[in-house]
């Protein structure tokens, strides 16, 4: 990437929304190309929870990423964000974070999202990374997460508009 040109990045679930759309305006306000990934998590999901309902639309995502001039939608395949399994998957732990708030009902949800974000951010390398504010938990541990492992990221947050 040519010096002083930015790689903006924003992690998703898919299925997207308006609020995912405004966060797209943002990076792209502060970022010379950015990336938008959607990962699923079997992970992040409880036990009772359905993951394999959760709601998948790639083709309407890529088509609404296009009207946001997003330069590359990334899909990492599970494979590729756990090569060794899930059982034998690497985990993160953000001490005095993954177990407070809803991290206290939600037991390894915390674990599971910072352990998949650091991933993402190594397969993307981005120099800027844009987070909603409406989760803010989740922005918390991931600040914490860049500044405690020396990620060389930006962490911004925005509103969900």
């Amino acid at each position: 990437m040519a010096a002083g040109r930015k790689v903006g990045y924003m992690p998703t679930m898919g299925n997207l929304h308006d609020a995912h759309l405004g966060l797209c305006r943002r990076v792209r306000k502060v970022t010379w190309h950015y990336v938008v990934s959607a990962f699923e998590s079997p992970m992040q999901f409880r036990p009772n929870d359905d993951f394999d309902h959760h709601p998948r639309t790639p083709k309407r995502d890529a088509q609404l990423l296009k009207s946001v001039n997003c330069d590359l939608l990334n899909r990492p395949d599970s494979h590729e964000i756990y090569p060794l399994g899930l059982v034998n998957s690497v985990h993160i732990e953000v001490p005095g974070y993954t177990d407070l708030l809803c991290g206290a009902v939600r037991p390894g949800h915390f674990e599971a999202l910072v352990s998949v974000i650091n991933c993402l951010f190594n397969i993307v390398q981005p120099d800027i990374a844009v987070l909603s504010e409406k989760d803010f938990q989740q922005l918390v541990g991931i600040r914490r997460m860049v500044e405690g492992l020396k990620m060389p990221i930006n962490v911004l947050a925005a509103p969900s508009v």
